[in-house]
């Protein structure tokens, strides 16, 4: 993760700081609701990159489908999975 002009970089940060609230708002809701079970991941980036706007790669699991974090693309390095209707009646 770093700067995107740098050919090494392989994640670089996310548009626009409206952009960075949105996607860290999706995931502090996701995580205070209890929409889904937060794996890793889920925060800004601090450091040398606490300018920029950087957030973590991110990985849910056992997410709600009806959640906002189901419902709306976050346009960052966010995974999330859920059980399918043929498991969840197993």
């Amino acid at each position: 993760m770093g700067d995107p002009f740098d050919t090494a970089t392989i994640m670089g940060p996310v548009i626009t700081a409206q952009a960075c609230d949105r996607i860290v708002g999706l995931i502090d809701h996701a995580k205070q609701r209890g929409t889904g079970r937060l794996v890793a991941g889920g925060e800004r980036i601090g450091g040398d990159l606490a300018g920029g706007f950087y957030v973590q790669p991110t990985v849910f699991a056992d997410v709600d489908n009806t959640s906002d974090l189901a419902q709306h693309e976050v346009f960052v390095r966010c995974c999330r999975s859920s059980a399918s209707a043929t498991r969840r009646k197993r």
